[in-house]
């Protein structure tokens, strides 16, 4: 017998292992190819997805500029250049001339209404262009026409929008005039996607009106008529072309986007007057290349557990194929054969097989990629991949065959029939897998991604980091190998002593022929690890990305609210925002303010400021709460202000009556003169005299102060009637009416908001002065009383409560004459305050009130004594004249004082129901002060507290907790607990970083920063300011989210309402996902060919077994479930130990590779492990349906076997 028929023969007679390695190759080339190739095509898909999903100003742009003189030059040229700055990336260009709104007039009369016309290629005259306009009356304008262009005779046909026509109220046959040219309307049409990035989203071609109706069109016309129409601009549509767009083309197009602006600026007869180039399609294209990169590096993960997958069942089945023909091999040796006789004979026939199945695997994936979207033109990639998984399966096989050749050339003596050169390999086997396992994993850890980012942004893969879930499932599988023989031969034990002889024979079949069944324990190992492991990765990163989405959607609807006019009526409050809680349609809300300008120390940050407490209309009642963070995205402990050391501070604003409709304060005014400024104007006559001494002594002449332009103390002699005239000035100057006016703080209680409410100006009378005028002096003072009830108006049916009570002057009326020397001239000020509503006096329980402007009580007491102990208060004017300056002609006056007066700050008495406020020194600059609760004086040493003042002592206010984002604490160096400045609505304020979290609601980049709106205008009000009107609402929906947003949607006070899922996140792992679970799903197919390969093998190869068990009286039934029960036993233990290893290896990698695909800057949160349970359930399921399956078709094959008598051991 030759070899050629020798091996003919063997392979008849292994029919069923071969068409087993058929299977398995055509299985493993379809799979890898089909992988790779889905893998491509989803990547195109994506490609063209981003290029047709979004808006049509981020997925084109549009040139434009005015029309040149040579109209046909500049479209080549900026036809090329265009071209030129996408290539090789293909577009498609289309182009518009576009006139300005031009004067229209309709039956003769000016429509008052201006009207754009528009013509181009795209448009032209003849026949409706179907994919862009639909025409809904009349006929396109045909390309021939009397007077078409030529605005002579027959007006030129045109095809009005139809919201233009109805604007202008004009139907088709009616005739319009643009520029003294007539044009008839043919057609009224509409477009049929207003969308399209052909329109650019122009306004007019969405409703034919601009919002305020005072544009209307677009009028299309031949584009010759439009030329001749004023100076009309020229646009050039640039839009993908999404049928050919490859993702290598993405970059290409977002860098092209970015330079074609400086491109056209560049070419030559382009540009008129300047050029524009609209819309988002760089940062979309570089969006989505992004996202594709990353896509592609996160897909090395799957493949690679898929090569291993592969290689392992091939190496296994080639084991099997090896170990079933060792006696054959063993027979040939014996008998002479060489060992290149025994290696060529085996590798040439699994070589064939595996070419064969090579073939029918690229031919099968082909035929599946014709279906895949984006699939076509993919049939290189799959040849090459082919080609490569047919040289690893050859290889595999030559391995094999070449250890098999080399044990077995020795003849059998050196065969191992111990098992200990098995044991020792399965050794270590498993320490080096492991030892690999453990260094790709560390890498892992340490990089936290294998998603690499070079110095210029590109994205790579870190080999060694992406192979560690692989080779963990390898190890995991080795792991459960190394197990299999201690385990089997426990049970056998344990089994041994019973009298059920199938499962002890089951046992000690597994025990003893363990290289046979390594095969399908480590393909269904690395099959249900693979599963779990895709299940974990898809269900973590979906829900990873819906976390994101749900953090910046902040709630799941959102409104811009719309701020009403200022109230300027004095004493009236506005009426609050809406309380959108009270509809129907809406279950709880909350008024949100966002300052994307904050500063919280010296970093920028995105702060935003809402109700924190747990009562109605609090953010966490509204705010979305992420899976991944279950305990939700508010913080505890935002709603109270503290005090420096972090503990709450009482809150003791004014309460007002429930049901009161205003608040009146009862205002008395006295003011008067204290000792020192009749001290002051008794000495004034003599500082007039000396003033007048010293200018004449540097030769000053009186006359010369209208020409040099000087004040009128230049013009000053020291006769009585002059002093008398500026004795009668400081009269007038203190009698001057002072406008006093009050402002409330008031606080809507149910929303928080505060709202400054001033009333209207109380004139305070000055007090009366009297001198001797022929003395010039022996002055006296009588005091001057003003009272008044000023009433603050309160919206009805809201709760409301008073923050702070300001007391404000704007200073000297500008008609009082100026005194002797402007701004010594003093009043003193003495104000009673009470405040009343519903009947009920207001200022109960003030005691804590106090101001930064003005001393309390207490503070003042020490400095009124010292004042009051004074016997003869004294003043002096002391007056310099130097010589005259340089290029001005005018002597320097300067005025000093001299006094024995006692330095009294303002002070306030809040103890009582009604305030005492006294100014002891009110002189012509404006007067703010303004009492709020927990507030202390700062202004200055108080006496009896030592020379550090009040500043250095007194404790501070009131304290802002805040929340930070861990980027935002780690950028400002701060932890919980530390003090901060932060600044909001331009005021700083002190506050408290209180906690540090993952992430706060409606986060949009790394850093942001939360505190609580009512805390927040609490310490403002200390500073007298306020919150604006707030910038949005949040809301849940009562029922339905379409019913809510139609609700708000129909509000006149909102705007830009928004639903749930209207906020879309970048999902870069969606293309990863699919290559997962392609991957596992191959590997299920792979681990069920292993499975049945081994069932196969075993029925031929355990055929005398049968016959032995039968004869030695084992039952039939009895041996087909012993058999059962081996196959099904070791599938399912291995089935087991791969859920395990999944979940482990899943809960070490997949957080990583989930958040891997994060950019810098962007949003993080934490990834919560999280299955997705159907398709992982499908494919477990049909992996142990399959082996339970082959299990029963075992078991009928055993008992069939068992019940031949016709077969003999001795026979066969």
């Amino acid at each position: 017998m030759t070899w050629a028929s020798f091996a003919r023969a063997r392979a008849r007679s292994s029919r069923g292992l071969l068409l087993t390695l058929l299977a398995l190759v055509t299985v493993t080339t379809a799979i890898i190819a089909g992988t790779v190739g889905y893998s491509a095509a989803a990547a195109s898909t994506a490609a063209r997805g981003a290029l047709t999903e979004g808006e049509s100003t981020q997925t084109g742009v549009q040139v434009q500029t005015r029309l040149a003189e040579d109209p046909r030059r500049q479209d080549e040229q900026a036809r090329r250049t265009i071209t030129g700055a996408f290539a090789p990336a293909p577009v498609s260009i289309g182009r518009l001339v576009v006139t300005e709104p031009r004067p229209v007039g309709v039956d003769g009369a000016d429509a008052a209404r201006e009207l754009v016309l528009v013509g181009g290629p795209e448009l032209t005259l003849g026949e409706a262009p179907g994919d862009l306009v639909t025409v809904l009356e009349g006929t396109w304008p045909p390309t021939t026409g009397a007077g078409a262009g030529d605005g002579v005779d027959a007006p030129a046909p045109g095809a009005l929008h139809v919201g233009a026509a109805r604007a202008l109220g004009v139907s088709v046959g009616d005739t319009v005039v643009v520029d003294d040219r007539a044009v008839e309307v043919t057609a009224l049409w509409q477009p049929v996607d207003p969308a399209d990035a052909f329109w650019f989203g122009d306004e007019l071609v969405r409703a034919g009106a601009t919002d305020d109706g005072a544009v209307l069109g677009p009028l299309v016309v031949d584009e010759a008529l439009a030329q001749q129409l004023g100076s009309p601009f020229v646009r050039w549509p640039v839009r993908p072309d999404v049928d050919l767009i490859t993702p290598e083309d993405l970059g290409v197009l977002a860098t092209g986007a970015a330079s074609l602006r400086s491109d056209l600026r560049d070419a030559d007869g382009v540009a008129v007057r300047g050029v524009q180039v609209e819309g988002d399609l760089a940062p979309t294209a570089g969006q989505a290349s992004t996202n594709l990169a990353t896509a592609r590096a996160l897909g090395v993960v799957p493949l690679s557990v898929l090569v291993l997958v592969t290689g392992l069942a091939v190496t296994q089945l080639a084991r099997l194929l090896a170990a079933t023909r060792e006696p054959q091999a063993q027979l040939l040796v014996a008998r002479g054969a060489s060992r290149r006789q025994v290696l060529l004979t085996g590798l040439l026939e699994s070589v064939l097989v595996a070419m064969l199945g090579a073939v029918l695997g690229t031919l099968i994936a082909w035929a599946v990629m014709q279906a895949v979207p984006g699939g076509e033109g993919l049939l290189g990639r799959l040849v090459v991949t082919a080609l490569l998984t047919l040289a690893g399966i050859t290889l595999a096989l030559w391995v094999v065959a070449v250890l098999q050749a080399r044990r077995l050339s020795g003849g059998a003596a050196v065969a191992d029939r111990s098992g200990r050169a098995r044991a020792a390999t399965t050794l270590a086997a498993v320490v080096l897998v492991l030892g690999a396992a453990a260094v790709s994993w560390w890498q892992l850890r340490r990089a936290g991604s294998p998603v690499t980012r070079a110095e210029d942004g590109t994205l790579g893969t870190d080999l060694v980091a992406a192979a560690a879930p692989a080779l963990l499932l390898a190890a995991a599988a080795v792991l459960a190998t190394a197990l299999l023989g201690p385990l089997s031969r426990l049970l056998e034990l344990a089994t041994g002593p019973t009298r059920a002889a199938p499962q002890h024979l089951a046992a000690a079949q597994v025990s003893r022929r363990l290289q046979v069944y390594a095969v399908p324990v480590v393909l269904v190992v690395l099959a249900a690890g693979s599963t779990t492991l895709a299940a974990l990765f898809s269900g973590t990163s979906a829900q990873l990305r819906d976390d994101l989405a749900a953090v910046r959607e902040g709630a799941p609807l959102r409104a811009d609210l719309v701020r009403p006019p200022a109230t300027v009526e004095p004493g009236l409050v506005p009426e609050p925002p809406p309380d959108l809680a009270a509809l129907p349609e809406v279950d709880a809300a909350a008024l949100v303010w966002s300052d994307p300008d904050a500063r919280v120390g010296d970093v920028d940050v995105p702060l935003t400021l809402a109700p924190t407490g747990t009562g109605a209309g609090g953010l966490g009642e509204v705010a979305n709460v992420p899976q991944g963070i279950p305990g939700g995205l508010v913080p505890a402990s935002l709603d109270r202000a503290v005090d420096a050391d972090g503990e709450p501070l009482p809150d003791s604003a004014v309460t007002v009556p429930e049901g009161a409709d205003a608040i009146t304060a009862e205002l008395v005014v006295e003011r008067g003169t204290d000792p020192w400024e009749l001290a002051r104007l008794e000495q004034l006559p003599d500082a007039q005299e000396r003033l007048v001494t010293e200018l004449a002594a540097v030769g000053w002449d009186p006359a010369q102060t209208e020409t040099s332009g000087g004040s009128f103390v230049y013009a000053l002699d020291d006769s009585p009637d002059a002093v008398r005239q500026s004795l009668d000035s400081e009269v007038a100057a203190a009698a001057a009416p002072v406008e006093l006016r009050v402002t409330l703080l008031v606080e809507d209680v149910a929303t928080g908001l505060t709202s400054p409410v001033t009333s209207e100006a109380v004139r305070a009378e000055g007090p009366r002065l009297d001198y001797d005028r022929q003395a010039l002096g022996g002055w006296t003072s009588s005091p001057a009383r003003t009272t008044a009830d000023l009433r603050f108006d309160l919206p009805e049916g809201r709760e409301h409560r008073v923050r702070s009570v300001t007391v404000s002057t704007p200073g000297t009326a500008e008609d009082v004459p100026p005194d002797l020397f402007s701004g010594y001239s003093s009043t003193t000020l003495d104000l009673d305050l009470g405040l009343t509503a519903g009947g009920e006096e207001l200022l109960t329980g003030t005691d804590g009130w106090g101001s930064t402007a003005a001393m309390d009580r207490d503070q003042a007491a020490p400095l009124l004594e010292e004042a009051a102990a004074v016997e003869d208060p004294s003043f002096e004017t002391v007056i310099e004249v130097d010589q005259r300056y340089a290029g001005v002609g005018l002597p320097r006056v300067s005025g000093d004082e001299s006094s024995n007066e006692v330095d009294v700050p303002p002070w306030v008495d809040t103890t009582a129901t009604t305030w005492h406020l006294q100014v002891p020194d009110l002189r012509q600059e404006p007067l703010e002060i303004g009492v709020a609760p927990g507030v202390t004086y700062r202004g200055g040493p108080v006496v009896g507290l030592g020379s550090g003042g009040a500043a250095a002592e007194e404790p501070p206010g009131a304290t802002v907790p805040v929340a930070l984002t861990r980027q935002t604490a780690a950028a400002a160096a701060l932890t919980v607990g530390d003090p901060v400045t932060l600044r909001l609505v331009g005021t700083t304020v002190p506050a408290m970083v209180t906690q540090v979290v993952a992430a706060l609601p409606g986060q949009q980049g790394e850093t942001a920063a939360l505190a609580d709106s009512r805390v927040a205008s609490r310490v403002l009000a200390e500073q007298q300011h306020s919150l604006t009107w707030p910038d949005e609402v949040w809301a849940t929906p009562a029922a339905g989210a379409p019913s809510a947003v139609a609700a708000l949607t129909a509000r006149e006070d909102l705007r830009a309402v928004t639903g749930p899922g209207t906020l879309s996140v970048t999902d870069a792992t969606s293309a990863a996902r699919l290559v997962f679970w392609v991957a596992s799903a191959g590997a299920v197919l792979l681990a069920l060919t292993g499975v049945a390969a081994v069932a196969a093998t075993l029925l031929a190869a355990r055929r005398p077994e049968v016959a032995v068990l039968r004869a030695l009286g084992m039952p039939p039934a009895a041996q087909a479930r012993s058999r059962a029960l081996e196959l099904a036993g070791v599938v399912l233990v291995a089935a087991v130990f791969g859920l395990a290893a999944g979940w482990l290896v899943g809960g070490a990698v997949v957080p990583e590779l989930a958040s891997s695909t994060t950019a810098p800057g962007r949003l993080r949160l934490p990834a919560a492990l999280r299955l997705e349970a159907l398709p992982w359930a499908v494919l477990l399921a049909l992996t142990l349906a399959t082996a339970g399956l082959l299990s029963v078709l075992v078991a009928r094959r055993v008992r069939a076997q068992a019940l031949d008598r016709g077969y003999r051991e001795e026979i066969r």
